[in-house]
């Protein structure tokens, strides 16, 4: 079995893959991302051992061969070492080797059934564009991802493939510290930008969520923000596109969900450049598929 984890800044989802099977009834529990290192991995274990015991119970497994994360960065993910520093989430684990930490976490707990498993580890957003170049067949597009949360994660795709460098590709396929007006891409195509832009027109730093329901209700100062933001995206996006030459822009997260409400000058470009433009906000569920197939792909 192949335990599958999405890994947020504010929450954790996993489920678990079996025989070429994917459960999308995931199991969901805070990161606790500002906690200390044990607390960390402490709930890291305890969310594995919570989805073991739902495939146990569904399908009788008796061992977790295999833990795919999907981890913001910056991350080493070839060994496994958490690099986040300084982002407000994930501190303390920083320089940490997640698999020995989490292997001494079940033995702590006495969770046998995943001591032994093998760990791989993917840029939450390159696990998100594997999914989504398989369902939406990417398989002759240069695509560019974006979701939108608490930064501005990237990934970028040739012809089905995720790639981390060559014509366009800002290094590493991460441009959230792109330079922007006077901060970072980061800092304005967020949820703190959004935050920013909320305390600016209606005096006090909105969430996404609670913005929304003002502007769905015409209030013109969320509406204002969201255009606004919506602004900022299309002059943050426009270089990037051009750069690598996409033909296809993708665009995830949870405020995706809102994306009526801040798309359309980009929406206008992609059209004027024959470029299409997909909005997928189930982004747990594409980050699941392109966990389950990582091998294929990287």
């Amino acid at each position: 079995m192949n335990i599958l984890m999405d890994i947020g800044g504010k929450g954790i989802k996993a489920t678990y893959e079996y025989q070429g099977t994917i459960d999308f009834y995931f199991n969901q529990m805070p990161s606790l991302a500002t906690e200390d290192r044990t607390t960390i991995i402490q709930n890291l274990c305890q969310l594995v051992y919570t989805v073991w015991e739902k495939a146990n119970y569904q399908s009788g497994v008796q061992a977790v061969n295999r833990i795919s994360m999907a981890f913001p960065g910056p991350f080493d993910y070839a060994r496994g070492i958490c690099r986040i520093r300084g982002l407000s989430k994930y501190d303390s684990i920083f320089g940490m080797v997640i698999p020995v930490a989490m292997k001494q976490g079940f033995e702590r707990l006495g969770y046998q059934c995943a001591v032994d498993a093998e760990y791989r580890f993917l840029h939450d957003v390159e696990a998100y564009a594997a999914g989504v170049s398989r369902t939406c067949n990417l398989v002759n597009n240069r695509a560019l991802y974006l979701c939108i949360g608490t930064g501005a994660g990237s990934a970028y795709s040739v012809n089905g493939r995720i790639v981390k460098e060559g014509e366009g590709v800002a290094e590493s396929g991460w441009f959230y510290n792109r330079p922007f007006l006077d901060a970072t891409i980061d800092d304005y195509i967020s949820v703190r930008g959004i935050m920013s832009l909320a305390e600016t027109y209606l005096g006090k730093a909105l969430d996404p969520l609670e913005l929304s329901i003002l502007a769905e209700n015409g209030d013109p100062q969320a509406i204002t923000v969201y255009h606004e933001f919506g602004i900022k995206l299309y002059r943050a996006m426009r270089p990037l596109i051009e750069e690598f030459r996409a033909d296809t822009f993708v665009l995830g997260g949870n405020i995706s969900r809102s994306a009526h409400l801040f798309i359309d000058e980009l929406q206008q470009y992609m059209n004027a450049v024959h470029a299409r433009l997909i909005i997928e906000s189930n982004t747990s569920h594409m980050t699941f598929i392109g966990l389950a197939s990582m091998d294929p792909m990287t």
